[in-house]
């Protein structure tokens, strides 16, 4: 969802012969660039990334990041929508 943004608002990223060689964060970093007055909802992204994604929080196999993980998907629709308004 983020490449295929980035791609159409032909953002400036680094070439690579592959895309899946380009890092996400280079695109991500790209993409909230140009979000501009979206700095809210890319701060929860950022957020969400950070916590559901650092494995040293998922140690304990306790649900405890259930909540978390139904905030994130809530923030990845919002930004969902938000890059098919802008794109079309």
């Amino acid at each position: 969802m983020v490449t295929n943004y980035a791609e159409k608002k032909s953002l400036e990223i680094r070439f690579k012969r592959k895309i899946s060689e380009i890092p996400i964060d280079v695109i991500w970093t790209k993409v909230k660039q140009n979000f501009g007055e979206s700095e809210t909802l890319c701060k929860r992204i950022d957020t969400y990334k950070s916590i559901l994604l650092n494995s040293s929080v998922h140690y304990d196999q306790r649900p405890k990041y259930r909540n978390e993980v139904k905030y994130a998907i809530d923030v990845v629709s919002k930004l969902k929508e938000k890059i098919s308004k802008e794109l079309k």
